[in-house]
């Protein structure tokens, strides 16, 4: 019997380590690998250290960032302080002359990281010599020079912009990075490493290419400008775990698109959060079973309001919270019981696209009437996620849209004659609809106006006064000479400043 369902993807938690463990660097002889698609800000696992120079002055490090090879590692941070914008080799900012910093991207073909070679062949024990060339795994080696002004916090956390995977797009026959979500869903249902490892001939390229043009269309965002601004309606920008499961890891990839999938016919099928029209009306010559028909969901399941967190690249890559959707229609047909669902979307970056995604989720829940019954064989067109119109006078139906969410074959009678029977739910296309009107501006969380601690502006019109009157005469007549030390335009900062380094406080100090 061939049974087909409409899957939704399994939303992961608030504490999921795409949103909690990419930002930290970790030290772990059994830390799993990190799947990277789109871009992303991310550290990962300590896989080398080791000190050098004639007065062990120098620390080596090497982080791995990627079980894959990336596209690009882009900028790179010391505890979230910038240490290196671009390409280049030596830190930048305060870190200059003290940090070196060397990229590879994880070819299967890369050699040994020449730099670390060098700096290790004098080492008796832990060298790292031509054949570590860690093949398949993007890193960055960091040299780090001792300074106990520039080190105050010890070691510093380590992290990168990156691009991630290169992806196949079977609209193009090509391989290429891309943060297109459809088609990063099929790089992990494909990948054989560390993905399901599926064949090309269990997933539906068709569908494929029609998610992946869904993705790629172009939605205006605000601020509302002349010309407009627009970004693609779902991107793919984040971190999966080889630790997780896979139905986890399709749940973060499904979820950055809004998107539902089916197994139909031996193949994956996706579906990108977008409207299908419906080809096929069904009508009663087509049923040929008892129809049932439920109108409401159960407490439960209700929803009239979606609120959750998203990953925002505009507030330093730190999960925040994306503006709920909330509908009052739908609260006052729920006696105004409010009925929340969480929503977490480790992979999206972009606050109007978790939006969409929030309103999609909410109208899609308000689609309760369900439908089941069995059909004629002509039925057998259709497979589960296809949008169908259904015409029942009795119910009032005329091209009522529906959607298919369970598909199977059945038999009944003497002799048993086939048929299939079918699962429906209602659907429309005002699910989907969006404009920039009903995007909520995101106001990104207020930078520190405290003084950057590593930056102090020196007093102005400092003078330094050795006088008789300065002099402390002790009983036994000894004579103890001081200083007094004076600025104009003291500051808080000035005198934070002064206090650390020279143990004085306030105007006079002895």
């Amino acid at each position: 019997m061939a049974v087909n369902k409409l899957l939704a993807p399994k939303m992961p938690s608030f504490s999921d380590p795409s949103l909690t463990d990419r930002n930290q660097m970790v030290r772990s002889p059994i830390a799993a690998r990190q799947i990277i698609y789109g871009r992303t800000k991310t550290s990962g696992v300590v896989v080398y250290l080791s000190v050098t120079g004639s007065k062990n002055e120098y620390l080596n490090m090497v982080v791995a960032l990627a079980g894959h090879q990336v596209e690009e590692i882009g900028d790179i941070y010391f505890n979230d302080e910038l240490a290196l914008t671009g390409s280049g080799t030596s830190a930048t900012g305060r870190f200059a002359g003290y940090a070196e910093i060397y990229k590879k991207l994880g070819s299967d073909t890369q050699t040994a990281q020449t730099d670390l070679v060098t700096e290790t062949a004098t080492l008796t024990n832990g060298k790292w010599t031509t054949n570590h060339r860690l093949r398949g795994i993007a890193y960055v080696y960091v040299r780090l020079k001792w300074s106990d002004q520039i080190w105050t916090g010890g070691i510093p956390s380590i992290s990168a912009i990156v691009k991630g995977k290169q992806v196949y797009d079977p609209r193009t026959a090509t391989t290429a990075y891309s943060a297109n979500a459809a088609l990063c869903l099929r790089d992990y249902l494909t990948d054989s490493t560390y993905g399901l490892g599926m064949s090309t001939s269990e997933v539906d390229d068709t569908a494929f290419s029609v998610a992946a043009n869904i993705c790629e269309e172009q939605v205006e965002i605000k601020p509302v400008t002349i010309p407009p601004t627009y970004e693609k309606r779902y991107e793919s920008n984040g971190v999966l775990y080889t630790s997780s499961s896979p139905d986890e890891n399709i749940g973060k990839l499904l979820g950055a698109m809004g998107g539902l999938i089916a197994y139909s016919g031996g193949k994956i099928v996706p579906y990108a959060a977008g409207y299908r029209i419906p080809t096929v009306t069904l009508t009663e010559k087509d049923f040929v079973g008892a129809i049932n028909v439920q109108t409401k969901t159960s407490a439960r399941d209700r929803v009239n309001a979606v609120k959750g967190v998203y990953v925002s690249e505009e507030n330093q890559w730190q999960p925040s919270d994306f503006p709920p959707s909330i509908s009052a229609t739908y609260l006052s047909q729920d006696n105004n019981v409010r009925y929340w669902r969480d929503v977490v979307l480790p992979l999206t970056t972009s606050s109007s696209c978790a939006q969409r995604v929030a309103r999609i989720e909410l109208r899609r829940a308000r689609q309760e009437i369900t439908l089941s019954s069995t059909f004629r064989l002509d039925s057998m067109q259709l497979r589960a996620g296809d949008t169908v119109m259904v015409t029942l006078a009795r119910f009032g139906w005329s091209a009522k849209v529906f959607e298919v969410v369970e598909w199977n074959f059945t038999s009944d009678g003497t002799p048993p004659q086939l048929q299939i029977a079918m699962t429906l739910r209602e659907t429309a296309s005002s699910v989907y609809d969006w404009s920039v009107t009903d995007e909520e501006a995101v106001v990104n969380a207020p930078t520190t106006t405290l003084p950057n601690p590593f930056s102090i502006t020196a007093p102005t019109n400092l003078t330094l006064t050795a006088d008789g009157t300065t002099q402390l005469i002790q009983a036994d007549g000894t004579a103890l000479p001081r200083i007094k030390v004076a600025w104009s335009a003291r500051s808080e900062e000035h005198t934070s400043e002064l206090q650390s380094r020279f143990g004085i406080s306030y105007a006079v100090f002895c």
